[in-house]
């Protein structure tokens, strides 16, 4: 008896059987041509692929795709010839290469072998229990250029990929990126999807002109730029479970700053893929290469900010402390005039005033991160509460070019039933606030929730807090008016 290699159960089948009697799935040890079927890899776009064995004397493991039956009409099996003969034709080191493709004689099933890379460029970036990890930008680096440069060739040749994502970027032998998967690949000038009623990829890296049934390059750094988002921050941009809810999200939603999931992400980095991600492709870079470039060099600007300047060491992006000295790193501003201070000094040279926050909060990554579609600019941060997610901020109305105060608080982000009770919560409790006007008491400009997180927006007010004052003349408070308006000022 063999046995299916069927992952949902498998089934017993009579000895020299090939395709499972019961299923869609070869038998186990069955022989496709000269190859041997050893074991289920998973499904391609519209096909099982299998690892095989080739005969003596190479006896190389090998990965063969076959058509599912489901799929098994002239139209289907046409379709897959063209995408094996499309990669057959292509020479790219960073393209999954093909050797041979044929039918099997029992049904005549169409399948071809390519070279076995059984990891993807997701398993590269997990922790020991298997859990992913959010990947540091210039973790990033090697891989973006190998796939632009994949994908630039196969622009060459007319075609868009149309299924870019981590799934399909597999790992070679030697470390090196394989575009893999071109079954739903797009010959330019061709009839457009749109027409035609067919409309293909993956929801979640689908650009709005792809949904359209008009794919263009373009298309591929869309793709790509999600790719980079979700390996940074955690997650792609637009998470839903229903498929009308993600079509709405790419067609006419802004896509969050991936700073908001990730905070560690450099603000450089951040920009380059949000105009990557733009709706209109021409807002896009005009190549994928320049996208790849672009990437590379914001994380190299962003590295020179990483360098300890106590041993010199170059640290990852985001770090916030050196991982060789354990020093945190030197860049402190004075919170009132932002004029530069010296490590170590109490006021600030320029304005007298104290310079008391930390260099951790000065060099956070936050600052620089735009929100409410590019309103508010954080400059710098006031104090950030790691155990409750509060964070209060200093930042730049676009609107009235005028400093505000941010305040930050956490929302649930699934479900979305129970996101919607957050905001209502964070709305109610700061409904008598807003009411309030006073001039000793700050008031809330604006209230809104974006991505995980709910903010308020209050007027900046320029003066220091009671605890500065005094800590700074280093003697009690002897002006008790001073003292009550000290109070009110800071009272939020």
């Amino acid at each position: 008896m063999a046995r299916c290699l069927n992952p949902h159960g498998k089934h017993d089948n009579p000895s020299g059987t090939v395709c499972c009697q019961y299923c869609d799935f070869l038998v186990q040890g069955a022989q496709i041509g000269i190859y041997e079927i050893m074991d289920f890899i998973g499904a391609g776009s519209y096909g099982y692929v299998y690892k095989v064995r080739e005969p003596n004397p190479l006896s190389r493991i090998l990965a063969l795709k076959v058509l599912r039956r489901d799929q098994f009409n002239a139209r289907a099996q046409a379709s897959f010839f063209q995408e094996a003969r499309r990669i057959a034709t292509m020479q790219h080191p960073n393209i999954l290469p093909i050797y041979n493709f044929g039918q099997i004689s029992a049904n005549q099933q169409p399948y071809f072998v390519m070279e076995y890379a059984p990891q993807t460029i997701n398993d590269l970036f997990r922790r020991p229990d298997g859990s992913r990890r959010l990947v540091f930008a210039e973790e990033l680096v090697p891989y973006i250029q190998q796939t632009a440069d994949a994908l630039r060739y196969v622009h060459e040749n007319g075609l868009v990929h149309q299924d870019v994502k981590p799934g399909n970027l597999l790992i070679g032998r030697n470390g090196q990126i394989l575009l893999a998967d071109f079954g739903t690949a797009y010959y330019l000038g061709m009839q457009t999807h749109a027409s035609l009623g067919e409309i293909t990829g993956t929801a979640a890296y689908m650009p709005p002109e792809q949904w359209q049934g008009a794919p263009r390059r373009d298309s591929d750094q869309y793709a790509l730029a999600i790719c980079c988002y979700e390996f940074l921050s955690g997650r792609p941009p637009f998470v839903y479970r229903q498929l009308e809810d993600i079509w709405n999200a790419h067609m006419k939603e802004p896509p969050p700053s991936p700073q908001q999931w990730n905070p560690r992400i450099p603000v450089e980095v951040s920009a380059v893929l949000m105009r990557a991600l733009s709706k209109d492709y021409r807002q896009r870079y005009p190549s994928i290469t320049e996208f790849a470039d672009q990437y590379t060099q914001a994380v190299n600007i962003a590295s020179q900010r990483y360098v300890c300047q106590i041993c010199g060491q170059q640290n990852r992006t985001g770090a916030r402390r050196c991982t060789f000295c354990g020093a945190e790193y030197d860049n402190r501003y004075c919170q009132y005039c932002d004029a530069q201070v010296r490590f170590g000094q109490r006021c600030c040279s320029n304005c007298g005033r104290l310079t008391l926050p930390s260099a951790k909060l000065l060099s956070s990554p936050l600052i620089g991160i735009t929100i409410r579609q590019g309103r508010y600019t954080i400059n710098r941060l006031l104090k950030q509460t790691e155990e409750t997610g509060i964070m209060t901020a200093v930042a730049t109305d676009a609107q009235t070019n005028q400093r505000v105060v941010l305040k930050r608080w956490e929302c649930t982000d699934e479900p979305l039933s129970q996101r919607a009770k957050d905001v209502a919560y964070y709305d109610h409790a700061t409904d008598p606030l807003a009411k309030l006007r006073h001039p000793l008491l700050p008031h809330v400009l604006d209230r809104f929730a974006e991505g995980r997180y709910y903010y308020a927006v209050f007027n900046y007010i320029d003066s220091e807090s009671l605890s500065e004052r005094n800590t700074k003349l280093l003697r009690p408070c002897q002006n008790p008016r001073y003292w009550v308006i000290s109070i009110a000022c800071s009272i939020f």
